[in-house]
Order: structure tokens, then C-alpha cells, then sequence
């Protein structure tokens, strides 16, 4: 199998070969937005509110729920207990670099 399909992410230099980096840190914002560091030390913001439409997200629309978001054991995910979990893929692919505008800001 060649290189044919493999997409060049030109932030970090990574492939679509190779795993995202880890969460090694969340914290809950605004109601709907995280903000999580990943092992190479950049920072994302993340919309959840997006999610809230599907059943097992609906429990976090609750702000006290929504602020006990913790990462998973070994940074391969961040979640809610057994409510709902984010994976760290969809969190560095759909996560919005520190640098740029959050979600909640870009209106």
C-alpha cells in the first residue's frame, strides 16, 4: 500500500497514519466548550454544544453535569463518567487551535 490517501496535516507535520496526540488536560469553560491541552503541548477549544442534539450527550445542557468533565486514563479521551466521552481524535481534528477564535466568540 503506497502513500495514495495519506493526508498531510500541516500544523504538526502528522499524517493521517499516525495517532493524535494525548489529552493530558481538560477544563470545562462557558457552558458547551472545553479547553484541552493535548502531549505535545498545544492548546484546542472544543464545542460540545453541537452534540447536545444526540441522547447521550442531552444530560450535559446541564451546567453541573456538563463541569465534571475529567481525561481518561491514558489522554485517549476526555468524558462525563459513564454519561458520554469525546474521543482525542475528534478533539484535535474538529478542536479550534488556542491562537484562533474559540467558538463561542466567532458569532
Amino acid at each position: 500500500m503506497g502513500d495514495a490517501g495519506v493526508r498531510e496535516v500541516a500544523s504538526v507535520g502528522m499524517t493521517s497514519r499516525d495517532r493524535p496526540p494525548r489529552v493530558t488536560a481538560v477544563a470545562p469553560l462557558e457552558h458547551g466548550t472545553l479547553r484541552v491541552t493535548f502531549e505535545n503541548g498545544i492548546v484546542k477549544f472544543y464545542d460540545v454544544k453541537p452534540l447536545f442534539s444526540l441522547a447521550m450527550f442531552k444530560p450535559l445542557e446541564d451546567e453541573a453535569v456538563f463541569r465534571q468533565v475529567v481525561v481518561e486514563p491514558g489522554g485517549y479521551a476526555v468524558s462525563w463518567g459513564t454519561i458520554a466521552d469525546v474521543s482525542e481524535y475528534e478533539l484535535w481534528e474538529a478542536g479550534v487551535p488556542m491562537t484562533e477564535s474559540r467558538p463561542a466568540d466567532s458569532k
